[in-house]
């Protein structure tokens, strides 16, 4: 089974709120294996939006995004790269 992790950064200056949410969620529901974020001991299943608002994440909380299952490496990848991009140039669907 393939496993994938990357640190990631928020920059958005509204911190993690309902749009990034929801592109990480859209992004991440077709994935058939488990991927979290996890920040300042907290964990989120990035598959529901309400377990990422909860997370709580502020502009400049780092994080860690985590996935097991088959293509693991490539979601972790277009994830990260929403945070790389303030959640608006590239995403899971390129």
């Amino acid at each position: 089974m393939e496993n994938a992790t990357r640190a990631v950064k928020l920059s958005v200056p509204e911190g993690l709120h309902m749009r990034p949410c929801s592109l990480l969620q859209q992004a991440a529901a077709a994935f058939s294996g488990s991927v979290k974020l996890s920040t300042d001991g907290r964990e989120a299943d990035v598959k529901s939006i309400f377990d990422l608002l909860a997370l709580g994440m502020a502009p400049g909380d780092e994080g860690e995004l985590s996935a097991e299952g088959e293509g693991a490496g490539a979601l972790i990848a277009a994830l990260g790269r929403m945070f790389d991009t303030d959640f608006e140039g590239d995403d899971a669907s390129d």
